[in-house]
């Protein structure tokens, strides 16, 4: 671009990337007849450029064999190597979206197939393998680590092969990846629980001085990690409540009018309700009321000369601590696995806990 007037030149260099022509094929059901295709892939050998020769019409009789059948019908011409890599790529894609990780994770996996595919060192190994392989492989590069487990859970593949296929990529490519520690775990499993950050940060400090007294010598981080969280919440007195079946009592009568004794009846002898909803109560047992909180229900009734009146019904709900196997399926590990680490820290509990945190239960008075 030259200046007409005084003839300085703006740009030696004007190149338009945009597309050919403006194409509004969303809002119509024609064939999109624009030529500009995806952006193009730099982990595929053609360039991501492929041809396309398109069926003839059938009326046509120069276009069709003895048989009447066309001589040309939809045909693309992709190369074997990149048909290959575009599947594997579509199912790290797909594993990537079910295990909520980011673009950049999948482009990692992608590019550890690619090297991995050109090497032709894993021949005999199914693709789902190794690509799943590399998406574990691509977690632990970018320091966001899941467990063989979490990622078996989206594959198509065992575990074992999983473990076999990534110590072989890690030879191949003669690389290393970070250990992982139980940090890169412990807030996830918390935020997975709906554990506040004092649970976490108790214990973050208690795998951390397990880890320093050697109580946990040769376990995987995701067993001490669970260990710890299930010290910490059953120290910290974390409850979450479930509701279960339960007696009736305190209950207050809101009537305008003085009730039938026929109408009234009695559960263990002892609390009112009427007939009209004792249906709706029969599930309910006895439980210690001293273990439950009152959650107060309104109930509407009729009485036998058809009057509408309220009936407050307090239930209650029972709170239970964390159960191993919800961690467990949290964390992607056995119930025994979980329970071995924890006895190897009981021994000297006392010695995990923070001074300045105030714990409902003492470490003196936990239970194996």
């Amino acid at each position: 671009m030259v200046c007409s007037l005084c003839g300085l030149v703006v740009a030696d260099r004007i190149i338009d990337v945009g597309s050919e022509w403006r194409t509004f094929s969303n809002d119509a059901n024609a064939k999109d007849n624009s030529r500009v295709g995806a952006a193009e892939n730099p982990l595929l050998e053609g360039k991501d450029l492929s041809t396309m020769i398109s069926a003839p019409s059938r009326t046509d009789s120069r276009h069709v064999d003895d048989q009447g059948r066309p001589l040309y019908r939809n045909r693309r011409n992709v190369s074997g190597n990149d048909r290959a890599l575009i599947t594997a790529f579509r199912e790290i894609s797909q594993m990537a979206e079910r295990l909520n990780l980011p673009k950049t994770i999948s482009d990692r996996a992608n590019l550890l197939f690619k090297q991995v595919y050109e090497t032709r060192n894993l021949r005999g190994r199914s693709n789902d393998a190794v690509s799943t392989a590399c998406l574990y492989m691509a977690c632990r590069q970018e320091k966001v680590p899941r467990t063989f487990k979490e990622v078996c859970a989206v594959s198509k593949v065992s575990k074992k092969e999983i473990g076999k296929v990534f110590k072989k990529i890690l030879n191949i490519l003669e690389t290393n990846v970070q250990a992982v520690s139980v940090d890169d775990f412990m807030s996830r499993f918390c935020a997975n629980l709906h554990l506040n950050i004092t649970v976490q940060q108790v214990a973050n400090v208690v795998a951390r001085r397990a880890l320093n007294l050697n109580l946990v010598s040769g376990r995987s981080p995701v067993s001490v990690a669970a260990a710890a969280i299930y010290m910490a919440a059953y120290a910290l007195g974390c409850r979450k409540e479930k509701r279960g079946e339960c007696d009736l009592f305190d209950m207050d009568l809101f009537c305008s009018f003085k009730l039938d004794q026929g109408i009234a009846t009695h559960v263990n002898g002892k609390y009112p309700i009427f007939d009209s909803i004792s249906s709706e109560l029969q599930n309910y047992s006895n439980f210690r009321l001293s273990a439950y909180r009152p959650l107060t229900l309104n109930l509407d009734y009729h009485n036998s000369q058809n009057e509408r009146s309220s009936l407050t019904i307090r239930e209650l709900l029972r709170p239970t601590t964390f159960l191993l196997s919800e961690i467990g399926e949290v964390a992607g590990c056995a119930e025994a696995t979980i329970t071995c680490t924890y006895r190897a820290m009981h021994a000297r509990a006392s010695e995990l806990f923070p001074d300045d945190v105030r714990l409902a239960v003492r470490p003196e008075q936990f239970q194996l």
